[in-house]
């Protein structure tokens, strides 16, 4: 069953303009963060999406939870189109769904304690009482790992560590049971001693509520880890998407291909690897065929002037005139 679908998204963000370009009135410029994007996350499905800084990942998460507005397409939650809701409407289905940022030093308030944030969304969205949102939150508190909750509660962000605090974040965000979260990088400004922790939590409150989650990562062991399907994002589009194991084990796209060939390994040989050229893409003018173009070694004219569509191809979806073997 589809929990969250999103079907030709789009967000463009204007290029801010300097005080020549303001005078001369030129057209205002878009960096095309996503750009018709489509995916799907069944219920109780964990969908990593894994591409490059700057690919739009954290652009498309914030975009299905509703905390940035589409320029195009449409996002569905549940059977519920809601890429136009606004006010009210839009506020009673906050508590279904839900997001884990990245940074646990930008994302808590300094000048409350914990427990209090913690306790905020049940109360703001009439979910339960001040005392009972009290309760609920030393109970979670135990649950992710910071005991004796009491001592927590009280709290201030900056007595806390990374890791904690990053624990503070998920508590949060998972307080009001939602059904669908979206994990944004969730543990990679953690030390790697305390990923693996953090990691566990997740997965034992997506047991336990049949969480839906996009799991936004750089990370494609951390993929491997959390992911049953794979999402490959390149330039504000999806490239690949498809079975984890299936994606990791036998790429089609070469720039999958090259996500998983920069991963150190002993065991690999140099001659295997396939190398992207050194080429920066512009996100304001991609290459208006494949975007890939400009550095894929196996690019062809018709790589230069015709965009490939995302295709099924042994069971997974692939934009790529000429995929591996």
């Amino acid at each position: 069953m589809v929990l969250v679908e999103a079907r030709d998204l789009k967000k463009y963000f204007p290029v801010e303009k300097g005080v020549i370009e303001r005078i001369l009135a030129r057209k205002v410029r878009y960096v095309r963060a996503v750009d018709n994007v489509s995916l799907e996350v069944g219920k109780g499905e964990t969908l990593a999406l894994v591409g490059e800084s700057g690919s739009g990942k954290s652009t498309l998460g914030r975009l299905l939870v509703r905390l940035l507005d589409p320029d195009g397409g449409t996002i569905t939650f549940n059977g519920i189109d809601i890429t136009r809701l606004k006010g009210e409407k839009l506020r009673k289905l906050r508590r279904r769904f839900q997001i884990i940022f990245q940074d646990p030093y930008a994302s808590l308030n300094p000048r409350m304690v914990v427990g209090e944030q913690i306790a905020q969304p049940l109360t703001e969205l009439e979910l339960a009482s001040a005392s009972e949102a009290k309760s609920e939150a030393l109970k979670i508190l135990k649950s992710v790992g910071l005991v004796p909750p009491e001592d927590f509660y009280n709290k201030y962000p900056h007595q806390l560590s990374g890791g904690q605090r990053q624990r503070v974040a998920i508590a949060r965000a998972l307080i009001v049971k939602p059904d669908f979260i979206v994990a944004d990088e969730p543990v990679s400004m953690l030390d790697v001693s305390i990923r693996a922790s953090i990691l566990d939590i997740l997965e034992t409150f997506k047991r336990e509520l049949s969480l839906s989650t996009l799991f936004i990562t750089h990370d494609l062991a951390v993929a491997r880890l959390v992911g049953e399907k794979l999402a490959i994002m390149y330039l504000g589009k999806i490239v690949e998407e498809g079975p984890t194991e299936d994606i990791l084990e036998k790429p089609l796209h070469p720039y999958t291909k090259a996500l998983i060939d920069s991963i150190p390994s002993i065991r690999k040989r140099e001659k295997s690897k396939l190398g992207l050229k050194d080429v920066t893409p512009d996100p304001v003018n991609p290459p208006e065929g494949c975007r890939l173009y400009p550095r894929c070694p196996f690019a062809t004219e018709e790589c230069k002037l015709r965009e490939p569509k995302l295709e099924t191809i042994k069971g997974r979806r692939v934009a790529c005139h000429y995929p591996l073997q």
